[in-house]
């Protein structure tokens, strides 16, 4: 609902049981479904390029748009592609295992664990809150 509202500010994410406790799993998992309302709500372009009424007549009913260089050129703009939510039928799904989305999320969270490094903080940054920090030390 934040993001059809046109907010850019989603809080609380990471959070269960009332904001009483965080959780590295909610917030992995949340951050793919804000990606997909992010994706849901910022529409789509409708352009004389992007509707193709000239290639639709051409085409007609009968026909198919997948061999066509429009469509080539554009079907992937539109594409949202998760990485935990599982889009496979039962039985690719069972042959990759049958991981939930709890088990994806919880290997997401740990290779980022594992293998995240954080930018630093710009020197001017570092310094004035060394300042801050000893500013509010000396009181």
């Amino acid at each position: 609902m934040h993001a059809l509202c046109g907010e850019n500010l989603i809080h609380d994410v990471g959070y269960i049981e009332s904001g009483l406790t965080a959780s590295w799993d909610m917030l992995v998992m949340c951050d793919e479904f804000i990606g997909a309302a992010k994706h849901v709500a910022k529409g789509f372009e409708l352009s004389e390029e992007t509707l193709a009424l000239d290639l639709i007549d051409s085409i007609g009913p009968q026909g198919h748009f997948m061999a066509e260089q429009h469509t080539a050129e554009n079907f992937r703009k539109e594409f949202w592609i998760p990485e935990l939510i599982d889009r496979s039928n039962f039985d690719k799904w069972q042959a990759q295992g049958e991981t939930s989305l709890l088990d994806r999320t919880r290997d997401k969270v740990r290779r980022i664990l594992e293998s995240h490094q954080a930018d630093p903080l710009d020197a001017d940054v570092q310094k004035h809150l060394a300042e801050l920090a000893q500013k509010d030390n000396s009181k």
